[in-house]
């Protein structure tokens, strides 16, 4: 069991949670609409990411590899590292796997985030990708990340109670981006960094049809979905904001058990 690796995981959630609450609270305390500006925001997510991926390669042990799902194929990303001697303490910088890291960690929690659209979206859709995690770590023999991740799936079903529709309480970025950071950094410790694109397959939807919006807007003129991100899209077709969230909570599932599926031939036929 590595508790060091828990540590990890609540780190990301914390220092993407904290970066979350500022960013609420200048849209309060300083009447933003958008908060803090988009480079801002970024950078700090970067930092955060090269943070959290330097503490788990060095200080928890995890290796600086990625694994293709469903095969036993791992690719070292050890090629170009850098190791600083700070006294009898040394800084390794694998940084192949730190910029790899650093887009999933930034991708994840900005995509968590761009879900947190309608009420009780983002939290069940979370809910249901950190129970399958919680399964993952336990199968690890992990029982502090596993212990971690099901806590997270505790509190999405504590807060959907109040998020449900209509809501009584908003998660705001203060959770979302905690929550997007937890899932990568859970992906990281557990060695699934590659098969979390499948298990939160919904959120790397979400991201892409913003981003298939904005370029092919710029480039033509024209709008691919009526809105994006994609669920408002349903929503102007027609579908009530509980029917969207539902739904994406069903598909959510068929990606989170297909990943999951992946991931039980992976380790028990294949032995990876």
């Amino acid at each position: 069991m590595n508790i060091r690796a828990t540590c990890v995981v609540v780190f990301a959630l914390m220092a993407c949670g904290l970066l979350g609450f500022v960013d609420d609270y200048s849209k309060v305390a300083h009447k933003r609409s958008l908060g803090l500006t988009p480079s801002a925001k970024l950078i700090a997510q970067t930092a955060i990411a090269i943070a959290t991926t330097l503490l788990a390669v060095n200080w928890a042990g995890i290796a600086a590899d990625i694994q293709i799902p469903a095969t036993k194929i791992h690719i070292p990303l050890t090629a170009f590292s850098t190791v600083i001697s700070l006294g009898s303490f040394s800084l390794t910088i694998p940084w192949l796997y730190l910029v790899f890291a650093c887009v999933m960690i930034v991708g994840m929690s900005n995509a968590v985030n761009l879900s947190d659209g309608l009420d009780g979206l983002a939290a069940g859709t979370v809910m249901i990708v950190t129970l399958v995690y919680a399964a993952i770590a336990y199968s690890q023999n992990n029982l502090p990340v596993s212990l971690i991740s099901a806590s997270i799936t505790g509190a999405c079903i504590g807060f959907l109670w109040w998020n449900s529709h209509p809501a009584d309480i908003f998660m705001g970025d203060t959770g979302s981006l905690a929550l997007g950071g937890g899932i990568a950094a859970l992906a990281m410790v557990t060695k699934t960094e590659l098969l979390v694109l499948i298990l939160g397959g919904i959120f790397v939807v979400e991201a892409l049809s913003v981003a298939i919006q904005v370029i092919v807007f710029k480039r033509t003129g024209k709008r691919v979905f009526k809105m994006a991100p994609i669920h408002h899209h349903f929503e102007q077709l027609g579908w009530s904001e509980t029917k969207v969230t539902i739904r994406f909570w069903i598909v959510t599932g068929i990606f989170a058990g297909l990943g999951f599926a992946i991931y039980f031939f992976q380790t028990t036929r294949l032995g990876g």
